[in-house]
């Protein structure tokens, strides 16, 4: 199962020096409640867009993740990973946002590269960047 998993820059600075993260992880993925969600809102959605919206609740969960630490970048930070199914199970909690439970660590997961967002350019008074 492909699941994405909220981070930070320092989350993500772990990840590298020491291969992998202990569990357990929030973490977001196509799940049957997601596309229940989505035949009720976009029956014509397919696995790419169900991935795009896993993706994005990630994002978000990743800027609650960055307000809890001083040290990181101010930049979300999303790492995309295959489980086995059964290391993931559904989390029942309305602040969620659909969301689910890895209970393995990442090492022996295969990780694909991570998604960050881009940092804004301050502009100049002369509106340059």
């Amino acid at each position: 199962m492909r699941v994405y998993l909220p981070a930070t820059t320092t989350v993500l600075r772990r990840l590298v020096e020491e291969g992998a993260l202990p569990g357990p992880h929030t973490v977001f993925a196509v799940t049957p409640q997601l596309r229940r969600f989505y035949e009720l809102n976009d029956a014509d959605a397919d696995l790419e867009e169900l991935e795009y919206a896993a993706l994005l609740g990630a994002a978000r969960a990743s800027l609650r993740l960055i307000d809890n630490d001083p040290t990181a970048a101010r930049r979300r930070v999303v790492v995309a990973a295959d489980v086995p199914d059964d290391a993931v199970r559904p989390i029942d909690d309305a602040d969620t946002d659909r969301g689910q439970r890895a209970s393995r660590p990442t090492s022996g997961c295969r990780m694909s590269p991570a998604h960050t967002s881009t940092a804004r350019t301050p502009r100049t008074t002369s509106g340059r960047r």
